[in-house]
C-alpha cells in the first residue's frame, strides 16, 4: 500500500446534560428538595460514521466524575450498558464532568481497559434553572487492542475471496481467504485500518467486485463489518483471451506470440489479466493432464490458466504450455510482459506517482534490463515539484531504480532553490537528466549532490540564471551545438567552462 491522508468522522458521542429545576420530590436521595441544587439528566447519544463500533456507546459502562470549580469536592456517579440516562443532584455552583467507559463494570478499576473518554466544557448549575452541555466522547484509538468481526456473505464458484486489513498509516497488514473463512474475527492494534474485500471469478464468468472503507479499531472494542455480495456486484474482469487449438501445432510449436498485461489495465487495449486455453480439451491427450508453467515454478495442470498483472513484477515472464496429441508432447514457450497501461517504452510518463509506482515494482532480473535505464517524464516542473525547502524532494523519492530521467517534454521556467536537501532520498540514483528548453533559471542545491551524476542536457536557448552552480563538479554539461560559447561564458557558468559540450557529442 504508497501512503495519502484518511476519510472518516470522528467518534463522538454527544452527552446532553439537561439540569431542571426540581419542585415537590421528596423520599429520594437525588431529590433536589428545597435545598441549593439543581438536578442534571445526562443522556448519551450517537453520531455519523464510517466503520466503527456500531452502536458501542450503549453497551459500555460508564463512570461519570462531576467536579466543583469552587473547591475540591466532587460527585461520582455511573451509567450501565443499555441504561440511556442517569438523574445526578449537584449543588449550585461551576462544574465539570469527565466520561470514561469501559466494556464492562468488572473492567472499571483497570486503567488498561478504558474503551473512551471524554471532558466537558465548564457549565454552571444555577438554583431553578436549566442548563445542557455537550460533552465529546472518543474511543481510544492509540492504545490496546481491539478486534474486527467480520461476516462476507458472497455468491458460489468464486476462484478467490479475500479480505485484507491494512493500517491507514501503512503497515500491520493481514489477509483472511474468506473461501475457507468467510466469517471471523482478528485481533488488531488500535488504530484506522483499510479493509479491503476483493472476489474473483476467473474460471466461468470472468468477474470481480471490491469494496473498501476505514475501520475505527478502539481499545477493548470490537468493530462489525457485514458485507453481503450478489452478481449484481461484480464487473467484468479486464481480461483477453489466449486459446489454442489443434491447429496451432506446427512441426514442434504453436503459433501464438507473446502479449503483455498492465497493472492499471482496464479491459480492451490495456488488459490487466490474461485467459489462456485450449479450445477443445478433447483434441489433446488427458495423460499427461496439460500442464502450465511460469517462471520455472511448479506446473498447473488444466485447460486453462488466467494470469493477472498485479501478481507478478514489472517486466518480461515467461509461460511454458506442456500438452500432448496421440502421445506426441508438444510444449510451447509464450513470453509476456508486464507493465503500466500509463507507460511503453519510449513512451513519456506524466506523474511522479506514475514513475514512482513502475519503478517499485521494476525487476531488472525478470525483465532483462538493468539500470541504469532512461524514461522521459513529462511534468510542470513549477506546478508538480514541493516549492518548499526541497522543491525536488518527491522526485527523488520515486527514484528507487538508478535511471537516466528525460524531462525535455516537461513545462515550467524555474527549478526553486532547494534550502535543505539533508533529507532528500535516492540522490544517487540520478545517473544522467536531460532538462526542458523551457528552463530560464534553476535554484541552488538542485542536483550538485547526486555522486553518479555523470552529464546533463540543458537545452534552453539562453543560459538559464543560477545562484550557485546546481550540478556536481565532476558533471559533464551538453548545450546546444551553436551556444556553447554563450555557456561557458555566462554568469557562474564560466567558472565550468571545461565541462561544457556540444550536444552533439552526448553518450
Amino acid at each position: 500500500m504508497k501512503n495519502k491522508g484518511i476519510a472518516g468522522a470522528l467518534l463522538i458521542m454527544g452527552l446532553v446534560l439537561a439540569f431542571i429545576a426540581c419542585s415537590n420530590s421528596a423520599g429520594s436521595s437525588n431529590s433536589a428538595g428545597s435545598s441549593n441544587t439543581g438536578r442534571v439528566t445526562v443522556a448519551i447519544g450517537t453520531a455519523a460514521r464510517t466503520l466503527i463500533p456500531e452502536g458501542f456507546q450503549n453497551t459500555l459502562y460508564y463512570t461519570l466524575e462531576f467536579t466543583s470549580s469552587s473547591g475540591p469536592s466532587s460527585v461520582n456517579a455511573s451509567i450501565p450498558p443499555y441504561q440511556t440516562s442517569k438523574v445526578v443532584v449537584l449543588e449550585v455552583g461551576d462544574w465539570t464532568l469527565t466520561v470514561t467507559g469501559y466494556p464492562s463494570e468488572a473492567e472499571s478499576t483497570e486503567p488498561d481497559k478504558v474503551a473512551a473518554t471524554g471532558t466537558s466544557d465548564p457549565f454552571a448549575i444555577t438554583k431553578g434553572g436549566t442548563t445542557v452541555v455537550a460533552v465529546p466522547v472518543t474511543g481510544d484509538i492509540n492504545t490496546g487492542n481491539g478486534s474486527l468481526s467480520y461476516t462476507v456473505g458472497f455468491p458460489g464458484g468464486l476462484t478467490s475471496a479475500a479480505l485484507s486489513v491494512e493500517l491507514v498509516a501503512g503497515g500491520g497488514d493481514q489477509t483472511v481467504d474468506l473461501l475457507s473463512n468467510a466469517t471471523g474475527t482478528l485481533t488488531l492494534p488500535a488504530g484506522y485500518y483499510k479493509v479491503t474485500v476483493t472476489l474473483r471469478d476467473e474460471a466461468t464468468r470472468y468477474m470481480i467486485a471490491t469494496k473498501t472503507d476505514i475501520a475505527h479499531i478502539y481499545n477493548g472494542i470490537t468493530t462489525p463489518l457485514d458485507w453481503k455480495f450478489t452478481l449484481e456486484n461484480f464487473t467484468a474482469l479486464p481480461v483477453a483471451y489466449i486459446s489454442f487449438t489443434y491447429g496451432d501445432a506446427g512441426a514442434s510449436a504453436f503459433s501464438q506470440e507473446n502479449f503483455t498485461i498492465y497493472k492499471d489495465g482496464s479491459g480492451g487495449d490495456t488488459p490487466a489479466s490474461m485467459h489462456v486455453s485450449l479450445a477443445d480439451s478433447s483434441d489433446w491427450d488427458v495423460s499427461p493432464a496439460p500442464a502450465w508453467q511460469i517462471d520455472g515454478e511448479i506446473p498447473i495442470d488444466g485447460d486453462s490458466i488466467t494470469i493477472n498483472a498485479e501478481d507478478y513484477a514489472v517486466g518480461s515472464h515467461s509461460l511454458t504450455l506442456r500438452v500432448s496429441k496421440d502421445v506426441i508432447p508438444w510444449t510451447q514457450g509464450l513470453p509476456f510482459t508486464v507493465t503500466y497501461a500509463a507507460f511503453t517504452p519510449g513512451t513519456p510518463m506524466t506523474s511522479i506517482e506514475d514513475l514512482a509506482d513502475y519503478l517499485d515494482d521494476y525487476d531488472p532480473m525478470t525483465s532483462g534490463v538493468y539500470a541504469p535505464f532512461r524514461i522521459a517524464l513529462d511534468i510542470d516542473l513549477e506546478n508538480d515539484l514541493d516549492a518548499e525547502d526541497d522543491p525536488l524532494a518527491e522526485l527523488f523519492a520515486a527514484l528507487t531504480q538508478v535511471i537516466e530521467l528525460d524531462l525535455s517534454g516537461s513545462t515550467g521556467a524555474a527549478i526553486l532553490d532547494a534550502t535543505d536537501v539533508l533529507g532528500r532520498q535516492n540522490q544517487n540514483n540520478l545517473a544522467a537528466i536531460v532538462l526542458p528548453a523551457s528552463l530560464t533559471s534553476i535554484g541552488a542545491g538542485a542536483f550538485n549532490n547526486c555522486g553518479v551524476l555523470a552529464y546533463a542536457v540543458v537545452q534552453s536557448p539562453t543560459p538559464p540564471t543560477l545562484t550557485a552552480y546546481p550540478f556536481p563538479m565532476d558533471c559533464d554539461i551538453y548545450v546546444p551545438d551553436n551556444l556553447v560559447d554563450a555557456y561557458k561564458t555566462a554568469s557562474i557558468w564560466s567558472d565550468h567552462e571545461d565541462r561544457i559540450w556540444s550536444v552533439d557529442d552526448r553518450p
